[in-house]
């Protein structure tokens, strides 16, 4: 209950903020509805990576806040993903649904949501208990391979970007569904080559459309955009975990576990871009192109800034994990 609190008040409060200052921010264009809700579902998203491996590194992982973060995450991922959805569908129209269009868009979500989890529950299951018994990484990254592009093509066939097909299949793509041993392999395989290779292509491929001058010509925006991220989070994600009953110190790191933004909001920015969303409202209007760079910097800097947070010892609690105590107490 508490990890879903933090969840829904994490997302909540920064995707209103988000959109509310983007309206206030941009021309009144016919793309103005679809930018500032670009801007809400980007600044709601929480990626926890970086975060997981800070309190894994102090030992605090399997601590209350360790565990309610990663908890609230998880909940934050399945909300994002249907933000994410009603997203991309806005975006392949390019203004923002009437009431009926916006129903029938819901609806397509919902059951977007209901096939790829039933399949991914009750179907993927079966067929993986004959691979699993072969335990080969090869046919295990053809599996996940298809199961990917059956998702990302039934995203497609319900007006929906497959890049949600993608995220959706790889939420399955766990040791107890695969397989230890080809998991192992499969994550060795897939990490070498999106760290090494693919992975550097695609923040190089942002970074050199990210226009620094954003910097100095929409200052006030920017540092705006950066307190409407953090402290969105902050006070959303760790108010409610202050009225359930952590300590300030506890609400405190709560909240500033939940802000990191990660390569998932890199993502969704760079899929808004392609799509035309930052097209130039006038000859000498930049702020939609300024709205594109300000985002980027704001999903590196909030990532970036959440690790050294949480490594300040005034927000960490003060409850040492389990197997400290007796050695404090010696």
């Amino acid at each position: 209950m508490v990890s879903l609190a933090v969840a829904l008040g994490g997302m909540v409060l920064p995707l209103v903020g988000g959109i509310a200052l983007v309206w206030a921010y941009l021309p009144d264009t016919d793309l103005r509805p679809v930018q500032a809700f670009l801007a809400g579902v980007a600044l709601s998203i929480s990626a926890i990576p970086a975060t997981v491996k800070v309190l894994g590194d102090l030992g605090l992982l399997h601590t209350k806040v360790g565990e309610i973060i990663v908890s609230a995450a998880v909940f934050d991922n399945v909300f994002g993903l249907f933000l994410l959805a009603v997203l991309l569908a806005m975006i392949d129209s390019g203004h923002a649904p009437d009431i009926s269009s916006m129903a029938w868009l819901l609806a397509k979500v919902v059951f977007f949501f209901v096939v790829t989890i039933a399949l991914g529950a009750h179907v993927y299951p079966r067929v993986r208990k004959g691979l699993r018994a072969m335990q080969i990484a090869a046919i295990e990254v053809s599996a996940l391979a298809v199961v990917a592009l059956a998702y990302g093509w039934l995203a497609e066939a319900l007006s929906m970007h497959w890049i949600l097909g993608a995220f959706m299949a790889g939420l399955y793509f766990e040791p107890a569904r695969v397989g230890v041993k080809a998991y192992n392999e499969i994550k060795l395989v897939c990490g070498a080559l999106t760290n090494g290779f693919l992975g550097p292509i695609f923040f190089a491929y942002i970074g050199l459309r990210v226009d620094l001058s954003a910097i100095t010509e929409v200052p006030v925006f920017l540092l705006t955009l950066l307190l409407v991220a953090f402290f969105g989070k902050l006070l959303g994600a760790g108010l409610p975990a202050l009225c359930f009953g952590l300590d300030r110190r506890e609400a405190l790191s709560v909240g500033v576990g939940m802000s990191a933004r990660g390569a998932v909001e890199l993502v969704i920015v760079s899929i808004a871009y392609e799509a035309g969303l930052f097209a130039l409202g006038g000859r000498n209007d930049s702020k939609p192109s300024h709205l594109y760079s300000c985002l980027i910097l704001m999903g590196v800097i909030t990532t970036l800034l959440v690790p050294i947070l949480l490594l300040v010892p005034i927000l960490l609690p003060r409850t040492l994990p389990e197997n400290d105590t007796s050695d404090q107490n010696e």
